[in-house]
């Protein structure tokens, strides 16, 4: 998932479906991600706040348990136009299967490569319907509608699905810095039965929470302590969010590293949570055709990590140390309006109620 509260996340990202050759096992560590059944707040709290460990939450009762299809969407928001706004990057990715090409996605976030704008128009697509029912057929079936602001594609949405009570819904707003546009999460995922990502990185140490509205998917993650051991694509910290291995389909020839290494696994399906901490390297595949909404966050227990990201990201792009210390500056006065609304939050999150979009 591209991460933070930017104005404009990927419309649609395309995922080819790559066959499976090898199963986690051979060579890995794998132990199951814990399941919480209708968990209260303070045992949810144990693993986002005191581990930060991935978690699945189950029977939390944000969604009605009904499982959407396309059908729904369409419903909702068929019309609504994929082009022509600036607040939407129209761009479309797609993962590779030759070894070389494999090797050039490595190098995008998630493995998920641009399609342009005219393959679009090529295509006749200009709503969400005509992506959707582009999904339904041949080679469509590639196509992954990923991580897409449901602000700007479907804000109709918003009065149908909501922010599980245990995570912030304040702290994301106070980074937003593009006012034009609405904010890029929640976003919207949807994809067919076999797209996927590989592994990456949500960018700028942001945690984030994914609810299953339809189907399935499979998780694979990695502690931030291992990260070194998939042979990531970047050498510094504000850019290693992408990574050579492929852990569905990994080879120990190539990658001896991950000998050992120890990988989590999780199913989430129709009305799971799932919580992915900052840092944790993760890919994920949809076992069948799958529907999803997610948010990305920053809370006062990773926002010492997001800010020192920010720094050195900033470092890196500019080496401006005037820039970085007015970064500083500004950072050190949000953190008292970012730590005092989570705390307002913590106390709404022990009512147990969902915040609406």
């Amino acid at each position: 998932m591209p991460t933070m509260v930017l104005c404009c996340g990927s419309l649609l990202l395309v995922a080819l479906h790559i066959p499976i050759s090898t199963q986690a096992g051979s060579g890995l560590r794998v132990r199951q991600v814990e399941v919480l059944d209708a968990p209260s707040a303070e045992e949810v709290e144990r693993y986002t706040h005191r581990q930060a460990v991935p978690v699945v939450l189950r029977g939390t009762g944000v969604t009605d348990g009904t499982g959407w299809s396309t059908e729904t969407l369409l419903s909702l928001c068929g019309s609504q136009p994929v082009t022509g706004t600036h607040c939407i990057d129209t761009t479309v990715a797609m993962q590779l299967q030759k070894s070389g090409q494999r090797s050039r996605m490595s190098q995008q976030w998630g493995g998920l490569g641009p399609v342009t704008r005219k393959d679009l128009d090529r295509l006749s697509i200009r709503t969400f319907a005509d992506v959707l029912h582009h999904q339904q057929k041949g080679k469509g079936s590639q196509w992954y509608v990923h991580d897409v602001s449901i602000a700007n594609l479907c804000p109709s949405l918003g009065k149908r699905l909501r922010v599980p009570s245990y995570f912030p819904v304040e702290g994301d707003k106070m980074f937003n810095i593009h006012e034009r546009c609405p904010s890029s999460h929640p976003s919207i995922f949807v994809g067919m039965n076999g797209t996927r990502t590989l592994l990456h990185i949500d960018t700028e140490n942001t945690r984030f929470w994914m609810v299953i509205l339809g189907g399935s998917k499979r998780w694979h993650f990695v502690h931030p302590d291992d990260r070194w051991r998939l042979n990531p694509t970047a050498q510094s910290e504000a850019s290693s969010h992408r990574f050579q291995v492929d852990l569905f389909a990994h080879d120990l020839a190539q990658f001896p590293l991950l000998d050992g290494l120890r990988v989590y696994e999780a199913t989430t399906e129709t009305g799971d949570v799932m919580f992915v901490p900052e840092g944790w390297v993760h890919q994920v595949e949809n076992l069948e055709d799958t529907i999803s909404y997610s948010g990305n966050y920053v809370d006062e227990h990773n926002f010492d990590k997001h800010v020192a990201l920010m720094w050195a990201s900033l470092g890196e792009s500019l080496g401006d140390p005037d820039h970085a210390q007015a970064a500083r500056k500004l950072a050190f006065f949000r953190q008292e309006a970012v730590q005092d609304a989570f705390r307002r939050h913590a106390r709404e999150a022990r009512r147990s109620r969902d915040h609406w979009l």
